[in-house]
């Protein structure tokens, strides 16, 4: 392992997934669907607004090779709207000088974890957000949420991440004050890193959305622990769903320590695969497996004390 790369993975899959462009190509290659996009240079800003008005409906600008929802901008409609989202981008293109401009799929945004064949874990993500009381102005109910996500094993990492120029595009300021159970968008793209929620969603997804993963997974040679993003119209059906990305270091966090939901434990299927790859049985009771199981153990324990220590500082 290094980082969350695993051994599982190879140098050349590596390498198509650190390219979303190279990643679409592969997928399509499979006969897998993926949205409409095109490749460009942070000077073909002309380009872009051509083919952004052409489209006619809303588009997304991300980088080329960044991930963790980095640099991702979603709702672009407009020439305002494409040039902010051109400098939000380009600053997270570190990689790559290049931007990637698709389609806006809507739908749900689905996770799915599979390592060697096999799906191990869903999850669906939801933006950053936050549901009115018809007392609290949105900067209020914000800061009342990112209190509540501190306290959190995951999400405490990533603080809630407002976009004021998609409030100001739904006719919101932060000063407004939301109508209760009214949900307030905070932010287009679904991913934690950017202040969004994590849901367990194992055992509700059709086997067909599942299968769509897998082939995924397949398409790209040597890929065998990846997180497949999905944007689907619904969890019971495959029909008008399309493939994002594969992700060759998925945050395997977003299944360990749902915001709702019951936890999954890929670790463990990472390292069952890993020992049956290397000519071990899967859940061999082997002393080896034991001495990886405490070290992760030990590491938590740890990591939670320091967590614990942190926030009595803070306090």
């Amino acid at each position: 392992m290094k980082k969350e790369t695993s051994t599982l993975n190879s140098p050349e899959a590596i390498s198509i997934c650190r390219s979303k462009q190279l990643t679409k190509e592969m997928l399509r290659a499979a006969g897998l669907p993926t949205p409409d996009g095109i490749v460009l240079r942070q000077d073909q800003f002309d380009e872009a607004l051509a083919h952004v008005q052409a489209v006619g409906r809303p588009s997304v600008l991300k980088p080329l090779s960044q991930g963790r929802g980095e640099g991702v901008v979603c709702g672009i409609a407009t020439e305002d709207d494409l040039r902010a989202a051109w400098e939000t981008a380009g600053r997270a293109a570190r990689r790559a000088p290049e931007l990637l401009l698709e389609e806006q799929i809507e739908g749900i945004d689905i996770r799915v974890s599979v390592v060697g064949r096999r799906v191990v874990a869903v999850a669906t993500r939801l933006p950053s957000h936050v549901v009115g009381d018809g007392r609290r102005s949105i900067a209020e109910l914000v800061e009342l949420k990112q209190r509540r996500r501190d306290q959190h094993a995951y999400l405490a990492k990533s603080p809630l991440t407002v976009e004021r120029a998609l409030l100001a595009r739904a006719g919101r300021a932060l000063h407004d004050v939301p109508v209760a159970n009214e949900v307030v968008v905070l932010n287009g793209p679904s991913n934690v890193g950017t202040g969004g929620e994590n849901v367990d969603v194992t055992g509700l997804v059709h086997a067909d959305l599942l299968n769509l993963a897998v082939d995924a997974s397949r398409a790209i040679p040597g890929l065998r622990n990846t997180g497949v993003d999905l944007m689907a119209q619904d969890l019971d059906t495959v029909d008008g769903a399309v493939i994002l990305e594969a992700n060759f270091c998925p945050d395997i966090r977003v299944h360990h320590h749902p915001a709702y939901g019951r936890p999954r434990d890929i670790a463990g299927a990472i390292v069952d695969e890993m020992l049956a790859s290397a000519g071990a049985p899967a859940r061999w009771p082997s002393r080896r497996r034991a001495r990886h199981v405490r070290v992760v153990r030990r590491l938590a324990r740890a990591a939670r004390r320091r967590l614990s220590a942190d926030r009595r500082l803070q306090e």
